[in-house]
Parts: C-alpha cells; structure tokens; sequence
C-alpha cells in the first residue's frame, strides 16, 4: 500500500516535469489529482507523510511547484501555518514567473492571509474573484474549486447576498461534472447558506442538506467528514461537546488540525463552569496559536478563559487572560471603539472587581488564620485521641490480664461454688421445685438458687434471648421477689447486671480465643449472646469494659499477627 501511493505521487510528479519540458502548461486536474493523493497518503500513512514533506527539493526543477503543494498539504493539514506560509510564497512566486496559474492558485490558497476572510480586505476577496472571471470559459473543474473557495470566503464575510448567487452556479457545475466531491461541497455550502440567511425558520431544511452532505462525502475525506458533522451539531443552535471531542478524536487520529474544533470546546467549558477542560484544551493549542501568528483564534481562546474566571470569581485570573486577549487583539491590528479602561469597566466591571479583589485578599487573610487554628485544634484532638486511645490500650491489657488469671472482680460475679455438684443435665429435673415442696428455711432456699444457677451457667443458658427474671424464677422453683431479693443479698447486684457480666464475660473469652468468632459482625456477636440488635450489645459492652468491642477485636488481631 505504502509503496503503490509513492509510486502513484513520484508518477505524477514525474508527468508534471515531462509536461513542462513539452512547453504544455500544467492542467488543474493534476494539480488537483496530485493534492487528493496527498490527503489520502496524510490520513492513511504517517511514516510516508513524514518521508514526503522531509524530501528535499530543488528549487530549479520544472516540477518544483508540485513538490512545494504537495509540503504545504501536509503543513496545512498539520495546523503549520508559518511553514506552509513560507513555501506557499516561494510555490506563489514561481508559479506566477512560469505564468502556471492553476498552480498559482493552489499556492495562493495555502497562504493563510490572515486578512482574507473580513470584508475590510478588499484586496484578498478580489484575488479570488480575479480568478473567477479567468477560470470561467476553461476547465469547470478548476473553476468549480474557485467558486466553492469564493463561496467560504463570502459565508466567512457574512455577505450572504453574493453567496446565493455564486451557490446557484455551483449547483450547475455539480450536475455537469456529477463528482461526489463537488456535491458534497455544493450541499455543505447550501445547508449553512440558508441557516445564516434565514435562521430557525430554516432548520429542517438546512438539516436536510447537511445530511445529503454527509452521506456523499467520501469517507476517506475525514477532515471535509468531520467538518459536516460539526456543521449538524451546529444547525441544533448549541454546542454538542460530544461531537466536538468525536471531531478532534479523529484529527488527532488522521493526522488532521483545526484550531475551530479546540475554540469551540473551550468555549463549550467554559459556559459550564469546567476549568480543568478549558485548561487541558487551551495548553494543547496555546503555543501552536502563537507560533502560528494565529491571533484571531487566540483572542478568542482568551476571551473564554477570562469570561471562565469572572464566573468563578477568579477575578486576578479573569483580568490575566483578559489583558493577554488585548494584547494579542492590538497585534491583529483591531480599532477599539473605546479606550481600553472604559471597556474594562463596561465589560468586567473594573471597580466592583477591585473592590471584589481587596474583599478576597481579606477572606484569604482570614482563612490563612482559621486554617491556623484548625491545625492547632487538629493537633489538640490528635493527642487527646492518642491518650485516648493509650488509656483504652491499658484497659484492654487489664482485662486480658484479668481473663487469663480467672480475676472476674468487675466482670464476673457469678459464684463458681459447688461446681462439681452431681446434678443430673436435664436442669428441669435437678433445680425445679414446686411451691409445695419449697424449703422453708432461708438458706435452703439460697443453696438451691444458687446450685440451679450454677448449672445455668455451665449450660450457658444465659446466650438465650429469654434468659428473663421470670423464666430463671419459674425454672428455679420460685417467683421473681426471692429471686431479686437473692440477688440483691447474695450478688450485690441486679438480675440485669448479672446477665450482661455472664454475655460480656462469655463474648470477652470467645473473641480472644476464636479467630472465626472474631471475623462476625457486631449484630451477628449480638445475636449469638441473646440481643436483638449491636446497639445494646455495644452499649453493654463499653459499660462493663470501658472499651468498644471493635477496639477490643482489633487489638486482638494486633497481638495475634505478633
């Protein structure tokens, strides 16, 4: 593939030079020929692009204006304007010595007069309606290019007056050289023909065209492609950032460059409050601008990023970008209306914005101090944590100490007394005694409490959510009055409390010596003590422990990874 395009490009380069030596003046349809495979080896082969605009040449070959269109291609395609300016001039001045006007024209439309497209320059319209009338009675291709370049160049200028007139004669053109290009180019040209002269009203219409438009170009144009799908998104009458990152997607990929594709996606950030967008887009053509003397298109870029900063009320960073749009709009030459304070006060309002600036610089003063005592305060409730956590570090190894050595002062009370006691499993058979048989002497009563109790406790009855007064009572062989007075007497503590030391004790032991126990959630250890949710049982269990059960469990795991 690589080969049969070089081959095709260095044949018509070689044709052009056998042309010239016969004395036959070069025809559009080479020039043109050779420009088309240009664009197709720029989308399709990078390395031969490279290889083609690198060639050296020399400037007294007889195909030296071919050679010079075929880097300005490249150059132009590439978004190298000061370059292909420089070879354009050359490719001008000796086409216009050889008398190759078709070449001179092709030069000419790569010098990128900055000028051409404002009605003010009288002088860059004229050259391409001086080439109109010549290219009238010759090739209609060649005439062709010059009214569809005139018709860009009249829409640029907004004088729509002479662009219907020039679009009904590419229409004509279009049906006798029946070229897809040409169509594509006629139908482009009609769909924002109307929509600039006739507005909303002409929506459907214009719509309508663009698609023809679309549906003709040949898909390896990308750049002609790309340009009528902007043109849709255009027609919807706001900006579609979807296709303009589609647009620049594909000029990155097809080696293709236009400064208009990264103008409008700044703008579009910009009235979206994105600074970080309109940042990421303007570094990637802020230089290229200023290499390029593009100060047309800078302005503009500076201009969003001002307007971008008023709305953030960045208004150090607004003025910046504003001064730098000045600068670069005083370089293009432009006549102000007003002088420059005035329309700094009328556009930005320069005084409120002073008065805004002072107002920042006290806010920042103020949040340089509140930030300072938030540090302090940071650091203040760093420490206290830290003691924090210090104190419940000790409290942790306390009760570790404590369950190691069987100490259950504070956490278990419960009486491990007659614990060898030969009562039978079934405690319903071992401690449950009817009012008719129950003792009459008080101590009686207590040894059985307390051995029934004990045999609970063994069974670990107490994990059961209806581990109440009333059962315990009703399994004992008594009621809830002695059995709150026994514990009031013999415990020094209530039924509630008794059972919370038995769960936490029993929780304490378990989570020490059970890694999967460890890995349960809070509400699952919760339910597997008898609580029906995490909130009691972590209530419970900071009030009997002073330490949560999630730092008790981390603490754990700390000492079992040692």
């Amino acid at each position: 593939m690589k080969f049969t395009i070089l081959f095709g490009i260095l044949m018509l380069l070689c044709s052009c030079e056998k042309e010239s030596k016969n004395g036959k003046s070069i025809s559009y349809k080479y020039y043109n020929d050779l420009l088309l495979q240009t664009e197709k080896t720029i989308y399709c082969d990078k390395s031969l692009t490279q290889e083609l605009l690198t060639a050296p040449f020399d400037i007294k070959s007889k195909d030296v204006v071919a050679a010079l269109l075929v880097k300005c291609q490249i150059l132009s395609f590439k978004g190298e304007n000061v370059k292909c300016d420089s070879l354009a001039k050359i490719a001008m001045d000796i086409a216009k010595a050889n008398n190759d006007q078709v070449g001179l024209y092709f030069a000419n439309s790569f010098f990128s007069d900055k000028d051409t497209f404002h009605n003010k320059n009288k002088l860059g319209i004229g050259a391409y309606y001086r080439f109109y009338e010549t290219t009238k009675t010759g090739d209609p291709q060649f005439h062709e290019e010059v009214v569809h370049d005139l018709i860009n160049i009249l829409l640029a200028a907004e004088n729509y007056k002479e662009v219907k007139k020039y679009i009904v004669e590419q229409h004509k053109l279009a049906e006798q050289l029946n070229d897809s290009i040409v169509w594509y180019g006629y139908y482009s040209n009609k769909s924002i023909e109307l929509f600039e002269h006739y507005g909303q009203d002409s929506v459907a219409v214009a719509d309508a065209y663009i698609d023809k438009a679309i549906q003709i170009c040949p898909k390896w144009k990308y750049s002609d492609y790309y340009i009528a799908l902007s043109n849709k998104d255009w027609l919807k009458g706001h900006d579609d950032v979807s296709g303009i990152e589609r647009n620049i997607a594909a000029s990155v990929k097809y080696n293709y460059f236009d400064i208009a594709d990264y103008t409008n996606i700044i703008g579009y950030y910009y009235t979206v409050g994105d600074e970080s967008k309109c940042l990421y887009y303007f570094n990637l053509v802020e230089q290229k601008c200023i290499y390029n003397q593009d100060y047309d298109d800078l302005t503009n870029i500076y201009n969003h990023l001002s307007n971008l900063y008023m709305m953030l009320k960045k208004f150090d960073k607004a003025l910046f970008y504003y001064k730098k749009k000045q600068l670069y709009a005083e370089k293009l030459g432009e006549q102000q209306t007003r002088s420059r304070i005035e329309e700094l006060e009328s556009v930005y309002q320069l005084k409120e914005t002073n008065q805004l600036l002072t107002k920042q610089q006290q806010i920042n003063t103020a949040l340089v101090a509140l930030a300072g005592v938030l540090l302090v305060a940071l650091l203040l409730f760093w420490m206290l944590n830290l003691r924090r956590k210090s104190a419940a570090h000790q409290r942790y190894l306390e009760i570790i100490k404590k369950l190691e050595t069987q100490e259950t002062s504070k956490l278990v009370s419960v009486s491990l007394s007659n614990e060898n006691d030969p009562s039978s499993n079934n405690i319903a058979q071992a401690i449950i005694v009817t009012q008719k048989t129950m003792p009459k002497v008080e101590e009686e009563l207590i040894d059985k409490i307390t051995r029934g109790l004990a045999i609970m406790e063994r069974e670990e009855m107490f994990l059961k959510s209806d581990f109440k007064a009333s059962v315990v009572a009703q399994k004992l062989g008594t009621n809830t009055n002695y059995l709150s007075q026994y514990f009031t007497q013999e415990k020094k503590k209530t039924f509630p409390e008794y059972t919370q030391e038995l769960r936490i004790n029993y929780v304490l032991n378990r989570l020490k010596n059970d890694n999967i126990f460890r890995k349960f959630t809070l509400q699952a250890i919760a339910e597997e003590i008898g609580y029906k949710n995490a909130a009691t049982f972590v209530r419970i269990f900071k009030a009997q422990t002073d330490i949560s059960p999630s730092f008790y469990i981390e603490e754990i795991n700390n000492d079992k990874k040692m």
